[in-house]
């Protein structure tokens, strides 16, 4: 867990347009707002950019750390993580690949060491880890586990750290 201090929030409101659904290709600009929360911690460094429809979160939302750092980007659809998500060690390269629907991990996720090698990928299906790949420091496959109680017992045990970093977002 990280500990984001205080913070102060800016929230932009722009009109949004939606198709009608009576005339096709007309713009109702008065139906929905785009609102664009960004929030700040203490020293005035961006820690989020969210934005919001309807009161939902939509779109790319990016995190950031306490340098102002992308930490990781997520996809939302009404409220929801849906869709794929990143996040980023320090120095830019990328820490972890994955993908959401409805708030919850599916398919590949890549984990990736800080020199940019893969070093993990795990499957996972309606919530359950069904694969997990190993590999060394050059990026060569060691190891493969696909057996569902050694899989939840690395899980249980916190063998696998870095899956579930970014996710409290």
């Amino acid at each position: 867990d990280k500990n984001w201090g205080s913070w102060t929030s800016c929230i932009t409101e722009i009109p949004y347009p939606t198709i009608s659904d009576s005339v096709a290709g007309s713009i109702d600009w008065g139906t929905k707002s785009l609102l664009v929360n960004k929030e700040f911690n203490e020293s005035g460094t961006l820690i989020s950019e969210v934005s919001f429809v309807q009161g939902n979160q939509e779109g790319i939302g990016k995190f950031y750390d306490t340098d102002g750092l992308m930490d990781c980007r997520f996809t939302f659809k009404e409220g929801l993580r849906n869709g794929p998500a990143e996040c980023y060690y320090k120095n830019g390269k990328m820490r972890k690949q994955s993908s959401y629907v409805n708030d919850l991990l599916e398919g590949t996720i890549k984990l990736f060491a800080e020199n940019g090698m893969i070093a993990k990928e795990l499957l996972f299906h309606e919530e359950e880890l069904t694969n997990l790949k190993i590999y060394n420091a050059q990026g060569v496959l060691e190891r493969e586990i696909r057996d569902p109680d050694t899989l939840d017992n690395m899980l249980d045990m916190g063998e696998l750290p870095g899956v579930f970093d970014g996710m409290e977002r």
